[in-house]
């Protein structure tokens, strides 16, 4: 579902493609294409949602005792360790080029992004190291 609307959002423009295109493109209702998402927004943005919880549980499993910079250090090596990923990397793109082309999917992302930083809580209980 997310590779079909990323296809229409690249092709026609984000703020062109509806609920109901995204749905078609699949072969479902737009009812059903809404049990799995609830908005575009979510759809292209439900990633980066994923990959923060995904980045959160890896700080949290790491050692208490373990300085932060090694946490942090170990955590993002995970990130690079996927990027080798061909398709990944096509899909990540494509992520940039259509926020960077939708000026209200971009404000949305700021405005996501600098509530969690203020609100982002903390995952370690070691001390800098």
């Amino acid at each position: 579902m997310v590779d079909a609307a990323l296809a229409l959002f690249v092709e026609r423009g984000y703020d062109a493609v509806t609920m109901e295109q995204v749905a078609e493109s699949v072969g479902m209702s737009r009812r059903t294409l809404h049990r799995y998402f609830t908005s575009k927004d979510n759809i292209l943005l439900g990633k980066y949602d994923a990959l923060g919880e995904t980045f959160a549980d890896l700080l949290r499993a790491r050692p208490l005792h373990e300085p932060v910079w090694e946490s942090l250090h170990q955590v993002f090596s995970f990130s690079v360790d996927q990027s080798g990923d061909e398709e990944l990397a096509r899909r990540d793109a494509a992520l940039t080029r259509i926020i960077g082309a939708s000026p209200a999917l971009f404000a949305v992302t700021s405005s996501e992004h600098n509530e969690r930083s203020v609100n982002s809580p903390t995952f370690c209980g070691n001390e800098q190291g």
